[in-house]
């Protein structure tokens, strides 16, 4: 069996995307609930044997106004949400809808707002994140030290450390976080640190360690949880726009009033081809 692809990327982020919008709930269970299908991510991800990316999306069509995406990591494991992936999706149906504005996804069980806005020349992608929940302050003991961070929900798990890092430290030791006891969803992982700050708008950095990844450039549901830590000490304002510098490049973020969080970035088709099942 051949299956068309599309490659996407969101700040480095990568995805192998399969549009299956046009099939049946019936056949799209069929492909994920296939005893190898696993096992196939982990290969089609495989940046020396396989396309290589940071994880595969299913795009299907729930309603005549909202999209549905499945989220698996590069390991094969789920995922409950990727505002990344998302980003992704929206672009992918915007090439196949140049005049609609409006998109909205479904993941797992959550309906998210995303808009295509022009009016200031480059393509953005604003989502509008609205179930973001601070849960608590603990502290983790690892091998390589103690380390405070504060739980946040965005669907997924992350824990948000404020302490400056290395990338490669992160790479070699950030499993031993999102592995941890405490964690038995595993977790995602951000380090973040306030990076510079003018009279218009604060900068932090950001490094993720992603749950069934690894270390990634990018992760805009790590970027909203981040929002919410710095809101919830009080270092952010609502409706204070901020930057956050990853290593695939700054995402624009802010809390709106109601403490919704949102995003503005793109993302970009990268290529296609044929995947041999």
């Amino acid at each position: 069996m051949m299956q068309q692809f599309v490659k996407y990327q969101s700040f480095g982020n990568d995805f192998i995307l399969l549009d299956f919008i046009n099939q049946s709930n019936e056949s799209i269970e069929g492909v994920i609930h296939n005893a190898h299908w696993s096992s196939r991510i982990a290969q089609w991800c495989d940046r020396h044997r396989g396309i290589g990316a940071d994880g595969v999306l299913i795009l299907k069509k729930n309603s005549e106004d909202v999209h549905e995406m499945h989220v698996f990591n590069a390991d094969g494991s789920s995922a409950e949400i990727c505002l990344n992936g998302m980003r992704c999706c929206v672009r992918h149906l915007y090439l196949q809808n140049p005049g609609k504005q409006v998109f909205q996804i479904q993941s797992v069980k959550q309906v998210v707002r995303n808009q295509v806005d022009r009016s200031q020349g480059p393509f953005h992608i604003i989502t509008n994140v609205p179930f973001v929940r601070y849960e608590r302050m603990v502290t983790i003991a690892t091998q390589e030290g103690d380390f405070t961070g504060h739980c946040v929900d965005v669907g997924n798990p992350h824990f948000i450390v404020f302490a400056e890092k290395e990338v490669g430290w992160l790479s070699e030791y950030g499993s031993l976080i999102e592995k941890h006891p405490l964690f038995p969803r595993k977790t995602n992982v951000a380090f973040v640190w306030q990076e510079s700050q003018d009279e218009f708008q604060r900068r932090f950095r950001v490094l993720f360690y992603e749950r069934g990844c690894g270390m990634t450039l990018a992760c805009s549901s790590g970027a909203a949880a981040v929002i919410k830590a710095l809101y919830q000490l009080g270092t952010i304002k609502k409706e204070e726009c901020i930057r956050l510098a990853m290593q695939g490049g700054i995402l624009q973020c802010m809390m709106e009033p109601q403490e919704d969080i949102v995003l503005m970035g793109d993302a970009h088709r990268v290529f296609s081809g044929t995947l041999e099942n």
